[in-house]
């Protein structure tokens, strides 16, 4: 038969290695979670930025592709340049 002090001791050693287990997973999801950052920094940096011009009240996408009020207001051709045209696509037969 074991001693009272010996299985309090067994119970303590449980304790710590429960302790140390939980401490090293959350050390391992830390530094993975780090690592990720780190490899994927610039994909990560766009994502976010999306995200948040996506989710400004005050960001309006088309003043974003109109730079200037007055590049708006210009016609796509002008009256002394001809319409660009490409030659007919070949017959398929």
């Amino acid at each position: 038969m074991r001693n009272p002090n010996e299985t309090a001791c067994y119970d303590q050693i449980g304790e710590m290695a429960a302790i140390t287990t939980a401490v090293v997973a959350i050390a391992a999801v830390i530094l993975g979670w780090i690592t990720i950052e780190i490899a994927c920094k610039p994909c990560l940096e766009q994502g976010r930025n999306a995200i948040d011009r996506a989710l400004d009240p005050n960001y309006d996408p088309d003043s974003a592709h109109n730079p200037s009020p007055a590049a708006a207001n210009e016609p796509l051709l002008r009256d002394d340049q001809p319409a660009p045209s490409a030659p007919p696509a070949p017959k398929i037969a």
